[in-house]
């Protein structure tokens, strides 16, 4: 693991702007205050604005201490005191040396009406978004994907505008495409009209129709995306979902094929789609991911089912939903008693809700020690930008 040292900066509107402008990942040259303890920042912080009308915002820098000494080596940069404002020469060698984002913690003011208020807010809102999707991108993936700080920028350099086409040209290059696109989809319908189970469909999918890659992204989707019970699987619907249901249903009278269908409604604890593509969605998805439902739980959702059927109330079904739907994904009694405790915990303290929330999203995602530490610095980090709005706002 890198070395890290930490650094605890004030700033001001015009330094926010600057950060905002480069992603949060290079300071300005203007002579920041900062201190080597978050104590120390806060405590400035209180300080100077009991004599100002202005806002401060306290953040926290973080450094890789070895490209932090090596620059500062090559550069003569004097050295950092307990308490003071950067040089050029240091700001020179924080920004070569950091290993993420700048992050804010907190916000401090007399009066958070004033002019510089809503561009504050501004910029404290697309952090608050970046920060909470970093955290759901983690959970969503297998492969623990922590998004870059320039993730959500359009970088205009990049940008190219598109050549100039006449209308002639714009229309056969429409027609060409609608008429390739015509041909692979009666193609694909001839074959998929053969298809008599949901078993074969996605053989189907897997040997022949989806590319390694497309195959890849849905392995990658991990049960917290799949089972998220405030948003769902968000990509299912208008992404495979849409496709699933022109290949599979649209023109489709193979009642055999919708038979097969019928028989896996009442064991599919995901959303079923449309016509039922999210039937064959979640089978695609177990395949991809060696989670059929073992044999042990799927006697156990039967015992659960027969204690249903005598069952009036409606916290108790909820419970046993939840139960029902964790052991299809095979999750272990430890994790669903700890996703239940979650939920009773969120039940009695609305005003915690997302902390229950996201906490109940990482047992979903069944992280290991080390994801878990990573978990809760990124839930940390997005709570703190969303304190600061809370702060500004007085809404939530």
């Amino acid at each position: 693991m890198k070395k890290t040292g930490t650094f605890y900066i004030l700033l001001i509107l015009k330094d926010l702007q600057f950060l905002a402008e480069n992603s949060f990942t290079e300071l300005p040259f203007n002579k920041i205050p900062f201190t080597l303890t978050r104590e120390q920042i806060i405590q400035y912080a209180e300080k100077v604005k009991d004599d100002s009308n202005g806002i401060f915002i306290t953040a926290k820098v973080e450094c890789d201490t070895d490209r932090f000494t090596e620059y500062r080596d090559s550069d003569s940069a004097e050295n950092l005191t307990e308490f003071g404002r950067f040089s050029q020469a240091i700001t020179e060698t924080i920004n070569s040396s950091l290993s993420d984002k700048i992050k804010l913690e907190d916000v401090f003011g007399k009066d958070f009406r004033n002019e510089d208020c809503a561009e504050v807010k501004t910029i404290i809102d697309e952090e608050m978004y970046f920060f909470k999707r970093r955290m759901e991108i983690f959970l969503e993936t297998h492969s623990r994907e922590i998004i870059p700080p320039d993730f959500l920028k359009t970088d205009a350099e990049e940008y190219q505008e598109p050549k100039n086409f006449t209308d002639e040209e714009v229309r056969q290059q429409i027609e060409k495409t609608l008429a390739e696109e015509a041909i692979s989809a009666e193609r694909i319908k001839d074959e998929t009209k053969k298809v008599n189970t949901v078993e074969e469909a996605v053989d189907y999918l897997i040997e022949k129709d989806l590319s390694l890659g497309n195959l890849n992204h849905v392995k990658n989707i991990s049960c917290a995306a799949r089972l998220d019970f405030l948003k769902g699987d968000s990509d299912f619907h208008f992404g495979l979902g849409m496709y699933l249901r022109n290949i599979f249903f649209y023109g489709n009278d193979n009642q055999e094929f919708y038979k097969d269908l019928e028989n896996y409604k009442s064991h599919i604890f995901f959303n079923h789609g449309e016509f039922g593509e999210g039937i064959i969605y979640d089978l695609l998805w177990r395949k991809l991911n060696h989670c059929i439902t073992t044999r042990e739980n799927k006697e156990k959702i039967n015992e659960i089912r027969e204690q249903l059927k005598t069952e009036t109330n409606a916290d108790s079904l909820w419970i046993s939903d939840i139960k029902i739907m964790m052991l299809s994904y095979n999750f272990s009694n430890e994790e669903i008693e700890k996703y239940l405790d979650l939920e009773r915990k969120s039940d009695h303290d609305k005003g915690n809700f997302y902390e229950f929330y996201y906490q109940q999203k990482a047992v979903l995602a069944r992280l290991n020690d080390d994801e878990k530490e990573t978990f809760e610095m990124l839930k940390q980090d997005y709570f703190n930008v969303r304190k600061i709005m809370d702060k500004l706002t007085n809404t939530r």
